[in-house]
């Protein structure tokens, strides 16, 4: 049985809200605040009904046909159906939102500034995670599943991920350590230009298994290393590709800085670091210009990482301590 229903709103998890016939709340994904649709009732909670959409009748003037083929059936993106410039729209206003819904006084609102969206919608990832299909394909899980969507590139992944994706699906061994893997890093070193591989595999691997990584290390010159953690072993086990054996496994960060010179940072594969380096650089200009930093500040960043604002607010402190929880 289906029901029409118009779209009130988004909520927190990207879903529309609207109403049943009989005044409960339904739920449904991948839809606009607005838009009339038929749905159907695939599961009944408590409080709501979670429906799946059946025909859009009215459609917002905000969607868009999705640029990525495998969306929605890839759990990555939520909001691929929406025009880019609204997304950062849309998300503000499921915050404020939640800000309301937490108690806080409604004058709150006037200390959040409109968003500032990313100046590309794709291809500024630097980094992205993906899983191994029973099949030793290379995917992203589906959406609320564990079930793997096999893919052969994806439309927010830097072109150099890309290019190392295309090689381990089409041109590598990897289908020979495919049944050990249970999901696939790709991380740009982007002051390099090098991809650096973290294999996540079930076990440490073996003298053949090992010959097989040092050939799939060396078979792209797009490869820097190839990095394998194993289950339950505290050691990782490191094949160099564009790299000498001497040469540690790290990545390689360049951030613009007051005076037109610039900083390099660094982090172990499987260290945080922001996706999007263009929003990193405005996130941090935002917080020096804020902080009004001066000479003779000391300044404590805690949970500081690779020091994304550590090394930027030195240029300014007369010291900086960064800590975090390894150091």
């Amino acid at each position: 049985m289906t029901f029409t229903t118009t779209i009130e709103k988004l909520v927190i998890g990207g879903n529309g809200l609207g109403h049943l016939p009989d005044g409960k709340v339904v739920l449904v994904p991948y839809v606009l605040p607005g838009e009339e649709v038929d749905v159907r009732p695939i599961s009944k909670k408590k409080n709501y009904v979670e429906a799946r959409v059946v025909k859009i009748l009215q459609p917002s003037a905000d969607r868009v046909n999705p640029p990525c083929p495998y969306f929605p059936q890839c759990g990555g993106c939520d909001f691929q159906h929406v025009r880019f410039e609204k997304q950062a729209d849309l998300k503000n206003r499921i915050l404020l939102e939640q800000i309301d819904r937490s108690g806080l006084k409604q004058g709150s609102k006037s200390f959040l500034l409109p968003p500032l969206p990313s100046p590309t919608a794709f291809h500024y990832r630097q980094r992205i995670r993906l899983h191994v299909g029973k099949d030793g394909e290379l995917g992203f899980h589906r959406n609320q599943s564990h079930e793997v969507k096999p893919i052969s590139a994806c439309l927010l992944a830097s072109p150099q991920l890309n290019d190392v994706l295309h090689y381990l699906i089409n041109k590598s061994p990897f289908a020979k350590v495919a049944a050990l893997t249970t999901s696939v890093e790709l991380l740009l070193s982007p002051a390099e230009d090098l991809v650096v591989i973290l294999m996540h595999m079930s076990r440490r691997p073996r003298p053949a298994e090992r010959k097989v990584l040092e050939e799939l290390a060396s078979g792209d010159s797009n490869i820097k290393h190839v990095v394998v953690k194993a289950t339950g072993s505290g050691m990782s086990d490191v094949f160099p590709g564009n790299k000498t054996p001497d040469e540690p496994p790290l990545l390689y960060f360049s951030h613009a800085a007051p005076g037109g010179d610039s900083l390099r940072m660094t982090i172990e594969p499987g260290g945080f670091c922001q996706v999007n380096a263009e929003q990193s650089e405005k996130l941090v200009a935002l917080v020096i210009e804020w902080a009004e930093i001066d000479s003779g500040d000391k300044v404590l960043d805690l949970f500081c990482g690779m020091g994304n604002f550590s090394l930027p607010l030195a240029r300014q402190a007369r010291s900086v301590i960064g800590m975090d929880l390894q150091r």
